[in-house]
């Protein structure tokens, strides 16, 4: 199974972060979520912003906390709202 077809498979609250919590026309997006994603498929907690370097929680620990903390994390499953936009393509 390749990268793509698993993130096709990945539910939206999970793969992508809610329109709320993350600018999807920042040009560092398409990296930011290649990477996210990549580290959820190696069982990795999390990964470094290639923009700022801060260490940054994927969606899957989000989830295994079970509930949303309320500190405006980027990756929260639990943010409700609209998620990856129409018009947004993940370049891999």
């Amino acid at each position: 199974m390749d990268l793509v077809e698993i993130i096709n498979r990945l539910d939206e609250s999970i793969a992508y972060p809610a329109q709320r919590r993350f600018e999807y026309r920042d040009s560092w997006a398409n990296a930011r979520i290649k990477i996210h994603l990549e580290a959820m498929i190696a069982h990795r907690d999390g990964y470094l912003d290639p923009k700022d370097g801060l260490f940054v929680f994927n969606a899957l620990v989000h989830l295994s906390r079970g509930y949303c903390c309320n500190n405006l994390c980027r990756h929260c499953p639990f943010v409700g709202g609209p998620r990856r936009p129409k018009d947004f393509v993940l370049e891999l």
